[in-house]
Order: structure tokens, then sequence, then C-alpha cells
């Protein structure tokens, strides 16, 4: 392992990602909501949201 290796690891550590599955009702953008004010001042937090709309038949 070299140095950047090293360096790599230590930021991967460091930082946190988060995956929130949401859909339309209220209680996911409640959880939203909730996320981005208990996260909301961490720059080192990373939050996806997933959305799964089903194809029209």
């Amino acid at each position: 392992m070299n140095e950047q290796t090293f360096t790599d690891l230590a930021r991967r550590d460091a930082e946190r990602h988060l995956l929130a599955a949401v859909d339309a009702p209220e209680n996911s953008k409640r959880a939203v909501m909730y996320l981005a004010d208990f996260f909301g001042s961490e720059k080192n937090v990373f939050i996806a949201l997933l959305s799964i709309i089903p194809e029209p038949s």
C-alpha cells in the first residue's frame, strides 16, 4: 500500500453515506426533513434519495 491508499482510506472512514428510500406520502417528506435537520450541519455526511417509480403499463 502506498501513501495515497492510506489517505483514501482515512477520507473514506471520515465520510458517512446514507441512502434513504422515499415515496410520495407525507412520512417520506418528514423523514427527509429529519435527516436534513439531524445531519444538515455535517460536512462529511452525504445523503442519497432513492425513489422507484413503476413503469406505466
